[in-house]
Formats: structure tokens, sequence, C-alpha cells
């Protein structure tokens, strides 16, 4: 064992790979920073600051995309119809209306449950 591991109080060494705007971008932020090397910013920026967990219920995500689907198919059929009469029926916009109308809801829904 070296002098330098004897004298050493962190032992554990991490390293990681970074693209080169992210390490520019690093390396801007620790100039800024009160630290005087990268190893204490990084280890400041890991441990000591907040990092923001997502944590999503991808259910409300399944289901608006059963709805987007379900729209998909109704408007496929309405052009289809429209194509085949050369008439577009008030019903059928309004009955479109209401869909994209209980999308909206729930995608307001899902918004506003995020942290």
């Amino acid at each position: 064992m070296s002098n330098l591991s004897k004298k050493r109080k962190r032992t554990e060494k991490i390293e990681f790979y970074v693209y080169p705007e992210e390490k520019l971008l690093i390396e801007k932020k620790m100039e800024l920073s009160k630290h005087p090397n990268m190893s204490s910013y990084l280890r400041e920026a890991a441990c000591y600051n907040k990092v923001v967990v997502h944590n999503y219920d991808f259910g409300d995500f399944k289901k608006i995309g059963k709805e987007l689907n379900s729209i998909g198919v109704n408007i496929n059929q309405l052009v289809a119809r429209v194509n085949s009469t050369d008439n577009v029926y008030q019903e059928d916009l309004n009955y479109l209306k209401e869909m994209v109308q209980k999308i909206w809801h729930t995608l307001q829904s899902i918004l506003s449950n995020l942290p």
C-alpha cells in the first residue's frame, strides 16, 4: 500500500462517461462553484443537491393512449362516410368534439397530479 493510499480517507472510486457538451457544462458549473476541484464539486452535487425523482403512474398514459386510438378509429370511420356520401353530419362533429374534450380533461388530470 502506498503512502497516498494510507492517507486517503475516501477509498471508493466512481467513474462515469459523459458527452463532450456535458463535460463542458460540468466544468463551467464547477468553475462557478466554491469547489477547488472536480472531485469536490461532483461529490457535493451527487450527495447533497436535490435530485428530482419522477414516479409516474403509467396507467394514466395507457388510458389516454386507448382513448386516442378509439378516436382515431372513429375519425377514420367518419372520413370514410364523408368520402362515400359527400356529407358531413353535425352529430358526427359533435361526437368528435366530445371525444377531444374527454382527452383534454384526462390530460389536465394527469398534468395536475405530476410533482
